[in-house]
């Protein structure tokens, strides 16, 4: 999604796309009881600043806060 993302906003149309990054859940392969497994921020495992270099992108939490105020379309 993220080169899908990359290539939308490369168009001449005038449309800028976020990418919005939902949190990340318990993965089956995760099986460390003593790190909690909801919710993990992208930010956590990746760099979003490198990301951002690329494509908007913003974490799901901080566009519920407001912090991107626009409409979204569900892809």
């Amino acid at each position: 999604m993220y080169i899908q993302m990359k290539l939308m906003n490369d168009r001449d149309d005038g449309q800028q796309w976020v990418l919005v990054l939902p949190p990340w859940s318990r993965l089956y392969h995760w099986k460390n009881r003593d790190v909690e497994h909801m919710r993990i921020p992208w930010s956590r495992f990746f760099d979003l600043d490198s990301m951002r270099r690329h494509v908007p992108v913003i974490e799901l939490e901080d566009w519920r806060r407001g912090e991107l105020l626009r409409n979204i379309t569900i892809v």
